[in-house]
């Protein structure tokens, strides 16, 4: 029997670095909770086919859950902030600006 402990506590540590990740661009956000969602879906049913404990697993998967929406989240509010800068930039409106 293969044991599941190992996939749980990378499910772990891949949720909660999606979490902290996320707060860069978010694209290493969503690809460490796309990880750890895939890891976690995988170590849950494992677990509790070998009667051992899932509170690892379910922590690691609802952390990768909630580091890859906040990853997604963040990636397109950086994304409009950067297209409006951009557009304001090209339309001459930051030259009025006195430093």
């Amino acid at each position: 029997m293969e044991s599941s402990k190992g996939k749980s506590i990378a499910t772990l540590i891949l949720g909660i670095a999606s979490i902290v990740l996320s707060w860069g661009y978010g694209i290493p956000g969503v690809i460490a909770g796309i990880i750890g969602l895939v890891l976690g879906n995988k170590a849950l049913p494992l677990a509790e086919a070998n009667g051992e404990p899932t509170k690892m697993a379910k922590i690691g998967r609802t952390l990768s859950i909630v580091g890859l929406i906040l990853g997604i989240v963040l990636f397109v509010v950086y994304l409009g902030c950067t297209i409006c800068t951009c557009a304001a930039g090209s339309a001459g409106m930051l030259d009025n600006i006195n430093y």
